[in-house]
């Protein structure tokens, strides 16, 4: 055991018996938190990421002559509220809260690996939530507003049922004629894992080996566009890949970063518990940043596709 694991075991005893030690250790799990939590969200990358300095607006400079609206998502679980007038967008930021407790006994025999997989758990909820919110402030932007944004890689004219090069090179073209660069796309891991089919007839030899060697593409991208696994389906199906130029897409105002407390009422339960809080909001200021592609919903059971 590392000299710093087996300081943190210490630690993790102490919480048992000292009110003071369980309150500065909840108090600090955010730094273990955070990283959990900005490894899984892919809304972070999606948006921009602003912390606001204190007593700062979440305001945000908008022209229209550049973008077709704004909008932002104005609570957790609310409808997507579209701009099309003005200088500027207000993103109001909202709690996402989550918590988790464990044994008292946990503490007290030092198991690091059990209370971890607790703060793993809190990571996950936050995280779940973030991307609830973050996604319905995408999919609201699109829904009727810039639905004209959206692919068709499927049907006889062109008869690809996959992801396939052809998928990326509509994407990238139809991002160009909204004078945006496509950079990240977002996709199942189905989808993502019609790469591995890629025969040597769309690409290099060298490539095709890399790809086999690698379980996919190196980098996972190409032509500079990085492809992302979603692995929740309520939140992208099979059937669909997004992209986006996330340069210029949107803004998640920060105006309380990830804090963790003590649970006051755990230790009465005989338990330690931590209960963690941030306040962000999710906002679009560039509606042409965005583009959809609909694949075929039966690719991922084709036996065969043109690549």
């Amino acid at each position: 055991m590392s000299q710093d694991n087996k300081e943190l075991v210490e630690l993790l005893k102490s919480v048992a018996s000292d009110d003071s030690a369980r309150k500065m250790y909840a108090e600090t799990r955010a730094e273990v938190l955070l990283p959990l939590v900005d490894a899984q969200s892919t809304v972070r990358q999606i948006f921009t990421p602003e912390t606001l300095a204190a007593g700062a607006q979440s305001n945000y400079p908008v022209s229209f002559d550049y973008t077709e609206f704004a909008g932002y998502l104005p609570k957790f679980g609310g409808a997507f509220t579209q701009v099309v007038e003005g200088d500027e967008l207000f993103i109001p930021t909202f709690g996402i809260e989550g918590g988790g407790r464990y044994s008292i006994d946990i503490a007290r025999d030092g198991r690091l690996d059990l209370a971890n997989q607790v703060m793993r758990q809190i990571a996950n909820k936050i995280t779940e939530k973030e991307e609830t919110a973050g996604w319905a402030t995408i999919k609201g932007a699109m829904s009727g507003f810039n639905s004209a944004q959206t692919v068709w890689c499927s049907g006889t004219s062109e008869n690809f049922h996959s992801f396939s090069k052809k998928a990326i090179i509509a994407m990238m073209v139809q991002m160009d004629v909204q004078r945006r660069s496509l950079n990240q796309a977002y996709l199942s891991p189905r989808s993502l894992g019609d790469v591995l089919s890629w025969s040597d007839s769309s690409v290099d030899f060298m490539t095709q080996r890399d790809i086999l060697v690698n379980g996919g593409l190196p980098g996972q991208g190409l032509w500079g566009i990085k492809f992302n696994k979603v692995y929740n389906s309520n939140i992208i199906a099979d059937s669909e890949v997004w992209g986006f130029d996330t340069r210029t897409f949107g803004k998640m105002p920060i105006r309380q970063g990830l804090t963790t407390y003590e649970d006051p009422t755990a230790i009465l339960d005989w338990q330690v518990g931590v209960i963690a809080r941030e306040l962000v909001g999710f906002g679009v200021t560039d509606s042409w940043a965005v583009v959809k592609a609909n694949l075929d919903a039966t690719h991922t059971t084709t036996a065969c596709s043109v690549i």
